[in-house]
C-alpha cells in the first residue's frame, strides 16, 4: 500500500505474495556513484525520501529487460508519494550475455550505465554500486532482494 492504494503491477504483486515487508537497511556510510561519477553516500542521497524502491539493472539482464518499461510506469504513478526510484548497477548477472564484459573499475561500470541510459531512453536514475557491491551486500537489504528488485524505507 502507497498512500492508501495497492500497487497493482506484477512484480509488486509477487513481492506482495511473498510476504515481504518494507525494511530498514543499514545504508549509511556506503558510498554509490552517479550516473555522473561522482561518490556519494547512499544514505545522504535517499535521505529527502520516505521510501526507496531500487531495481538491480543491467543490460545482460532479460528480467529487467523485459520489465524496466513497468518500472518506468511505475515511476511515473508513486513518485509523488514519497518514493524514490533508483536503478541498481552491479556486478553483470550474466557476464558476457549480449557481449558485455565483467568491469574490473568503477569508471567501466559507469560506462554501462551510459549505454544503458542511451539503449533504454529511462528516466528512473541510475546508482552504481562499488567495485565490491557492498549495497548488493548490505545486511538487511539483502533479505529484500528478489531477482528483480527490493524496497527499503529510508530512516
Amino acid at each position: 500500500m502507497v498512500g492508501g492504494k495497492p500497487f497493482s503491477c506484477g512484480p509488486v504483486r509477487a513481492l506482495q505474495n511473498t510476504g515481504i515487508k518494507l525494511d530498514n537497511a543499514p545504508f549509511n556510510g556506503q558510498i554509490v556513484y552517479t550516473e555522473a561519477g561522482e561518490a556519494v553516500d547512499i544514505g545522504t542521497l535517499f535521505a529527502k525520501s520516505e521510501h526507496i524502491f531500487i531495481t538491480g539493472a543491467c543490460l545482460t539482464c532479460g528480467t529487467f529487460i523485459n520489465s524496466f518499461a513497468g518500472i518506468e510506469t511505475i515511476e511515473r504513478d508513486y513518485s509523488n508519494k514519497g518514493i524514490q526510484f533508483s536503478y541498481h548497477h552491479r556486478t553483470l548477472s550474466h557476464s558476457k550475455r549480449n557481449d558485455y564484459i565483467q568491469p574490473f573499475t568503477i569508471e567501466e561500470r559507469l560506462m554501462h550505465v551510459a549505454e544503458a541510459k542511451k539503449l533504454l531512453c529511462v528516466k528512473i536514475p541510475f546508482i552504481a554500486d562499488n567495485m565490491d557491491d557492498s549495497i548488493k551486500k548490505t545486511p538487511g537489504a539483502r533479505s529484500q532482494i528478489l531477482p528483480l528488485f527490493w524496497i527499503a524505507k529510508v530512516g
